[in-house]
């Protein structure tokens, strides 16, 4: 069985978790802000617009790679979208935390059954009148991932600055989702300042787009401990 505390255990688990991915035609990708090991593979059919992504938990350690530590982070897998102004957009998840529990053959099996979900899901996508693929909301609507209703100027506009007593609370916290309608940013408005400081892709922007714009305060701490997992 699989023993998150034995050493040997994480790192065998890494190399299981990688080899599989290579077997299935993901590659390894680097994103800015993680040390994380990514592998992405595009869907077909999309012309490289839709993307499959894993977050493996596999991380550098002395002598090598492991996975994390249970409770640190859970792996990971979503499809993004890249829009028609070079962003990338969520537009499909796995239902389904993957634990890393039983034995290390078991976990990998969960994570190509999550593989095959988010592809099949990523392949298949509802899509808007301008052929865009839509994304859920949390409030639970079809959005259109190119956000087409909107004009150049306002998908294109610059966020606005924050006060000096904002960032005083540090980075940390900064895009936290927020548990309740109330808060005086919008979701977009956040989403739009991440995009604008180059935060594209990050696991912080990933956060923000899966977490939605609502979310609840167990789903709201759920992906805030997956965002800082790697720190």
């Amino acid at each position: 069985m699989y023993d998150p505390n034995n050493p040997r255990h994480r790192a065998d688990m890494a190399v299981a978790v990688c080899a599989r991915m290579t077997e299935c035609g993901f590659l390894p990708v680097k994103r800015e802000g993680t040390k994380e090991a990514i592998y992405s593979r595009d869907v077909h059919g999309s012309d490289g617009t839709i993307k499959v992504l894993v977050y493996t938990s596999v991380v550098p350690v002395r002598g090598g790679f492991a996975v994390r530590k249970e409770g640190k982070d859970a792996i990971r897998v979503c499809a993004v979208y890249t829009n028609r102004d070079g962003n990338e957009k969520g537009i499909a998840r796995a239902e389904k935390r993957i634990n890393r529990t039983g034995t290390i053959e078991a976990t990998v099996e969960r994570v190509y059954k999550r593989m095959r979900d988010v592809y099949g899901l990523a392949r298949n996508p509802t899509r808007c009148h301008c052929g865009a693929p839509k994304f859920t909301s949390k409030a639970g609507n079809e959005v259109c991932a190119d956000l087409c209703w909107m004009s150049d100027e306002e998908r294109n506009r610059p966020a606005p600055r924050r006060s000096r007593k904002g960032r005083r609370y540090g980075r940390r916290n900064r895009y936290a989702p927020r548990s309740t309608p109330t808060a005086t940013r919008s979701h977009a408005d956040t989403l739009r300042e991440m995009e604008a400081n180059g935060m594209v892709g990050t696991r912080a922007y990933t956060m923000m787009v899966m977490a939605g714009p609502n979310p609840s305060d167990e789903e709201a701490a759920m992906w805030n401990a997956w965002k800082d997992g790697d720190q």
